[in-house]
């Protein structure tokens, strides 16, 4: 079965015909690539077990913690397991098992790669150390050479995204040179938080831009580890990144969090045959999407994205109230207003009790309300404000519900509005309160 392209979000394809988007590729990109010895490439948990073997061949010793090393990787305790065989194996002997794997004599690009390279995205960023973008990028230009950079780059060459062509970033080093590669993720945070360049590299990068991950495990410890330090960098964006996951690898749960903590919206496939095909159905879907004259391009823009919105019903007439703490007394006013007119108000001062975890109520009656009204401070809107606008959304896009309704108190919050909600019309309070408001009661009402 083909991956379908109705599936592939619109917001990504534009990001990647404005020149806006960032392919980031992990070691699942890979894993289908055999070396000469007839293994495949390894995973994360994989190459440290490979790791650790090669090291007490060659007589490198652990202390007698071998056997511990082994369980831990089991375990998938694998930072713990990164740090600990960094510490051990000499960096010149690293390397040179780096090396062995990674630039074997019988590693060539798959179809993956290939497709991955007909995509017109900015640049490629990878955790990878193998050369296989390298070697795409040069059949797809030609037998051009990328633009390769590491962190060390960034120190001595212009910002790779202030210049005009794609490239590609090795974020945990390059093979090749020695002295840029990183194993554990204890290293890439120093290099991410006390590198003041390659901090601003990775700011402009997931703030300006939207990032596809592709072949990543997004709950896995060291992945994990690293959306959360780069979540807290990218939460200015107010738009999302995407993820293309297997179908079922992630709960309803880990899908809400994932939209919402790290603003990444996940894009499933089928595989049922367990060899991914539909990741390469999806790289050549999404080419074909975000060329000047593909087919695919003309047949979506007329079946999927003109698709008629599926109609929604409102299940009730209920509006939760979304507001910074200085416009309590205004969404007082409104409540009460509401409450007159027979409305449901979700509103924290009376909905929350003692005892109740706060921030679990108000999903609850996020989820359970038809509309939310989110008041728009002259100041604009704080980041829990932005935190339950995001549940309202994420809601939204699985259901239909709530409608988020963006509230104007004074003339000047119009300039605040977010640009998530710049496209929804507005609710004008600063004039006419209780005409607007009766207006708003009459409609959902259908009067």
């Amino acid at each position: 079965m083909k991956f379908q392209p109705s599936i592939i979000p619109n917001p990504l394809i534009q990001a990647i015909q404005n020149n806006k988007a960032v392919a980031f590729c992990g070691a699942g990109l890979s894993m289908n690539v055999k070396r000469s010895t007839g293994k495949n490439l390894p995973s994360w948990p994989a190459l440290l077990k490979e790791l650790l073997q090669i090291a007490i061949t060659d007589g490198i010793k652990f202390s007698g913690l071998e056997e511990d090393i082994k369980i831990a990787i089991s375990e998938g305790k694998v930072l713990m397991v990164a740090q600990e065989l960094e510490d051990n194996i000499p960096k010149a002997a690293l390397n040179k098992y780096l090396r062995k794997i990674f630039l074997d004599r019988n590693l060539t690009p798959g179809q993956v790669h290939k497709s991955l390279m007909q995509i017109p995205f900015i640049g490629y960023l990878t955790t990878n150390y193998d050369t296989l973008l390298e070697g795409a990028y040069t059949i797809s230009k030609d037998g051009r050479l990328p633009p390769v950079y590491t962190q060390e780059d960034l120190l001595t060459v212009p910002n790779p995204l202030r210049v005009e062509d794609d490239f590609i970033f090795k974020i945990h080093g390059d093979v090749n040179r020695p002295d840029t590669v990183i194993l554990s993720s204890h290293d890439y945070h120093e290099i991410l938080f006390r590198t003041p360049h390659y901090r601003s590299f990775m700011e402009t990068l997931f703030t300006v831009n939207t990032v596809l991950f592709l072949g990543f495990g997004l709950v896995d410890p060291d992945t994990d580890l690293l959306l959360d330090r780069l979540s807290g960098i990218y939460a200015r964006n107010n738009e999302h990144h995407y993820a293309l996951v297997e179908k079922g690898k992630y709960s309803e749960l880990e899908k809400k969090r994932l939209a919402i903590d790290k603003r990444i919206r996940l894009i499933e496939y089928d595989n049922p045959d367990g060899k991914h095909t539909q990741v390469g159905d999806f790289l050549i879907q999404l080419a074909e999407l975000t060329s000047k004259d593909g087919t695919l391009k003309k047949e979506y823009q007329e079946k999927a994205v003109s698709a008629p919105a599926k109609k929604e019903t409102r299940h009730n007439w209920s509006v939760f109230l979304s507001y910074a703490p200085n416009d309590k007394p205004m969404a007082q006013k409104i409540a009460n207003f509401l409450y007159g007119y027979g409305i449901e108000v979700w509103f924290d001062q009376s909905m929350i009790k003692i005892g109740d975890t706060i921030i679990s109520k108000i999903e609850e009656g996020i989820e359970s309300s038809a509309y939310m009204f989110v008041l728009v401070p002259s100041r604009g809107m704080r980041e829990f404000q932005q935190k339950e606008l995001e549940v309202a959304l994420f809601n939204k896009q699985k259901g239909g519900f709530p409608i988020v309704v963006p509230v104007i108190l004074e003339s000047e919050a119009k300039e605040k509005i977010p640009a998530s909600l710049r496209a929804i019309q507005w609710l004008d309070l600063s004039e006419d309160f209780d005409d607007n408001l009766i207006n708003f009661i009459k409609q959902i009402k259908g009067e």
